[in-house]
């Protein structure tokens, strides 16, 4: 009996691992907020990788935050800067922290973790760069946010087609 639970513990710890692997995966990266408190002017700068191929890609803002904050929602800008050749795109995202309920949005129960969509990336081979990122809200200060990075996901080969030929 002790040598199945091992077997099955084994396999579902295999199972787990590999289902986590995402070979797509471009960047996942997060900035630390100094002492949960995002200044309006304090801006995370995210370098980005030098890729050898032209790449299509879907960006995700990531936020880690605590369950308990002021707002129901957060304004945030993500900007593209690349060069070679030079390249600059911003997308504005609205990060909705709350929901009706006033329950937290997201995965977690103390920490929550949340992703919302920010746009694309058409890379060039050999390109350099940095994504920026800032809040545009009227407040000075935003407490309770732990963390913000991004995400980016190199679309499928069938997809990238198609979003090259738009």
């Amino acid at each position: 009996m002790k040598r199945t639970w091992t077997y099955c513990f084994t396999l579902l710890t295999l199972l787990m691992g590999v289902s986590s692997c995402d070979n797509n995966t471009l960047l996942h990266q997060y900035s630390p907020i100094h002492q949960q408190i995002w200044n309006k002017t304090d801006t995370l700068d995210i370098p980005f990788p030098e890729l050898p191929n032209d790449t299509t890609a879907q960006v995700f803002l990531c936020m880690r935050k605590k369950s308990q904050l002021p707002l129901k929602g957060v304004w945030i800008v993500v900007e593209q800067d690349f060069t070679n050749p030079d390249f600059k795109k911003r997308d504005t995202v609205y990060c909705r922290l709350m929901n009706d309920k006033g329950q937290p949005v997201g995965k977690g129960i103390n920490n929550i973790v949340s992703e919302y969509e920010a746009g694309d990336l058409h890379y060039q081979k050999k390109q350099q760069g940095k994504f920026r990122i800032y809040h545009i809200m009227r407040s000075e200060d935003i407490r309770g946010i732990t963390d913000i990075g991004l995400r980016i996901i190199a679309l499928p080969d069938s997809v990238r087609h198609q979003s090259a030929g738009k």
